[in-house]
């Protein structure tokens, strides 16, 4: 009885995953995008979904049964990287990450200068007298 659930299971999973291997994202978009495009689709999970990501010139469209469903303009203007990653967390519902922090970079700016202060003090402070004592 055992061994026969076992194998049911096991034939449930191989046909899930064929399931998902045929409704998997498709990616029509030059070779130099197409990795990140992918990438980036994994990172929020939408791979399983079955619908294709067309990239042109400066959109990102997503088409679903022949329809487009949801179309992204590209920024120009920020990082390639950032942008595309951008469009596709927007194409696909999820909240884009800001492209500057700068209450982020103040902080890192501070605690960096805090280090460096620390430093200089310590250095030019008196020097520690050893643990032991020489032998005489």
């Amino acid at each position: 009885m055992i061994t026969f659930q076992q194998t049911f299971y096991k034939i449930l999973l191989i046909l899930k995953i064929g399931v998902q291997a045929v409704f998997a994202l498709q990616i029509e978009a030059p070779k130099e995008i197409e990795e990140f495009l992918w990438a980036y689709s994994a990172e929020i999970g939408a791979q399983t979904q079955n619908a294709i990501l067309r990239a042109n010139n400066n959109t990102l469209k997503l088409i679903k049964n022949g329809k487009t469903v949801n179309e992204v303009k590209i920024d120009p203007t920020i990082h390639k990287n950032i942008a595309l990653q951008n469009a596709v967390y927007e194409i696909f519902g999820h909240p884009t990450q800001k492209t500057s922090n700068f209450i982020g970079n103040l902080k890192t700016i501070l605690i960096g200068t805090g280090f460096i202060t620390a430093g200089v003090l310590l250095y030019y402070s008196n020097s520690p007298k050893p643990v032991y004592e020489e032998k005489k």
